[in-house]
């Protein structure tokens, strides 16, 4: 290294630009296996700048970025900063060039790629509850309920004094009715503020109550006024009375801390006695008799479980419902149509079982859907992408083109394989493990022969072994779209046009409807189209045999 640097020549000579300018060469290289793997454009940029001061610091060793060794590279690192960010993405900065020019990377266990540790010396439980008890108000208040009752600060945040009752707060966390123990702390700072407002830390903000950032806020202002500062409010939740943590905790970390919150979690217990989970069971065996599917058993079992906890929390059974204690319940729940028919349908299966003959299911009311509206592309656009894609160099144009061509959806793009094209056709795997087959067309098959067919995988992974996460494809297709000066254009929006002007070309449904895989052709006519030419040909059709 020492022979490199006395032979270095200054970067402003004509040697060392040219050393400088073929050093610049292999990371715009690298560059573009990065884009060719599938990584995100600001990852890429955030990398290559990296790459070009790694570059330049070792042009002016006199020794290229390839040939550089570990005392080079932990020279450039020093002047980076300490930071662990910085460091990691150097790291992996590092590693992609040097897979790109296949060459083994020295070695970079000088970058401390481990995250340093955070020792957090925690207090006992009864600190944290004096402190709540001398500050006193809303504060103290919330403190007692955090770290006294093991609630979450958004939580507390919505709590309400209807929740309150009999020394227990009653609450719905995660889709399920649970009941916490409220500690006498609580209980006493709570008795202060009763019957001011219904919700226990009202606002004057649109939702009644504050915010759940600011009860953290509070959170962290009362502890470091009580000499304990960087607690969170997780590691104040670990530490209710009921978590098995250790009367001494001095050096626990936040991570251990965070994982003993699995093991606190049976002082929330679900309010399902025995006989509800065996109706739950015997639903299952009824959903799966009727040769329902996998993922409805899921929702329809998931939805009655929340369901009885519920009505077993409100003193109740769910078989014995009325209307009237139903709506109760729905009204609690969201009222997206997804949630509401799932609700109707399972209960319904749910009475079928039981053989009760006059289900309460006019309690649900489940909102129309809403008329699909087709989002195809205009021709012009639709040809002007099909140009920018053809010229793309990156497969991500190759992904428009299966979209705009195929009508694939954005998991069936990412899932082709090169063992999926068969004589001019392409068989894929959709929506329930369907499997079709596709014609090829002509234009997009002349693309796909510009591709070596190397891996298994059309779209493989940065890791060679699986294909990528649709998330990259549709990147990918909002990248295409923006150069061809389409905005936010989506992998669905190529389906659209692919259906639409296949209808408009054709006028047969039911062939748009197999290409489109859907098994009714209600669902495909949500896909197409009328233009003006076709609407004005219908009308001039009109012919009665005289003139008015």
């Amino acid at each position: 290294m020492q022979e490199a640097n006395s032979q270095a020549e200054p970067e402003g000579s004509g040697k060392a630009r040219a050393h400088l300018t073929a050093q610049l060469a292999q990371v715009e290289r690298a560059t573009e296996a990065m884009a060719a793997s599938g990584m995100r454009t600001g990852t890429i940029a955030y990398y290559r700048s990296f790459l070009i001061r790694a570059a330049r610091f070792a042009a002016r060793r006199g020794v290229g970025l390839v040939e550089a060794d570990e005392d080079l590279l932990a020279d450039f690192a020093a002047g980076c900063g300490p930071s662990f960010s910085t460091r990691r993405a150097l790291c992996s900065a590092l590693g992609h060039f040097y897979d790109a020019h296949s060459v083994r990377a020295p070695s970079l266990a000088f970058l401390g790629t481990a995250p340093p540790a955070r020792l957090v010396a925690l207090p006992r439980p009864s600190e944290l509850l004096d402190i709540a008890r001398q500050a006193g108000g809303r504060r103290g208040l919330a403190l007692a309920l955090v770290a006294g009752c093991g609630l979450s600060a958004k939580v507390v945040s919505a709590l309400r004094y209807d929740e309150v009752t009999s020394g227990v707060v009653r609450i719905a966390e995660h889709g399920r009715v649970v009941e916490v123990a409220l500690h006498p702390v609580a209980a006493e700072l709570m008795r202060e503020h009763r019957g001011r407002s219904a919700y226990v830390f009202p606002s004057s903000s649109p939702s009644g109550h504050v915010r759940a950032e600011t009860v953290a806020g509070w959170l962290a202002e009362l502890c470091a006024a009580g000499g304990l500062p960087r607690i969170s409010t997780t590691m104040l939740r670990n530490l209710a009375p009921g978590a098995p943590l250790p009367a001494t905790t001095e050096g626990t970390t936040a991570q251990r801390a965070k994982q003993a919150d699995s093991a606190a979690r049976p002082r929330r217990r679900l309010l399902l006695g025995a006989a509800a989970a065996e109706r739950v069971v015997r639903l299952r065996r009824y959903l799966l008799g009727e040769g329902c599917s996998d993922a409805t058993i899921r929702a329809y079992c998931g939805a009655i479980r929340k369901a009885e906890a519920y009505y077993a929390a409100s003193g109740l059974v769910l078989p014995d419902a009325t209307a009237e204690d139903l709506a109760g319940y729905v009204a609690l729940l969201p009222q997206g149509r997804s949630t509401l028919a799932c609700l109707r349908h399972a209960l319904r299966s749910y009475y079928l079982m039981l053989g009760r003959s006059d289900p309460p299911l006019r309690a649900i009311r489940v909102p129309r859907k809403a008329a699909m509206e087709c989002r195809a592309l205009e021709p012009q656009a639709a040809g002007r992408l099909v140009a920018v894609a053809a010229e793309t160099t990156h497969r991500g144009g190759l992904a428009v083109l299966l979209g705009l061509y195929l009508g694939l959806r954005r998991f069936e793009i990412a899932k082709v394989r090169w063992d999926d094209i068969d004589g001019g056709w392409l068989k894929v795997l959709g929506k329930g493990n369907k499997p079709a087959r596709i014609p090829i067309h002509p234009d997009l098959g002349a693309v796909l022969g510009r591709y070596p067919a190397t891996g298994s995988w059309l779209f493989p992974a940065p890791n060679g072994r699986d294909h990528v996460c649709p998330m990259t494809i549709w990147g990918w297709v909002k990248a295409v779209g923006a150069e061809a000066g389409i905005a936010d254009l989506t992998t669905h929006q190529l389906r659209h046009t692919c259906l639409a002007t296949a209808n408009d070309n054709t006028g047969d449904l039911r062939a748009v409807m197999e290409l489109a895989r859907h098994a009714r052709p209600e669902t495909t006519a949500g896909y197409t189209r009328t233009t003006a030419a076709r609407l004005t040909a219908v009308a001039m059709s009109l012919d009665y045999g005289a003139k008015p």
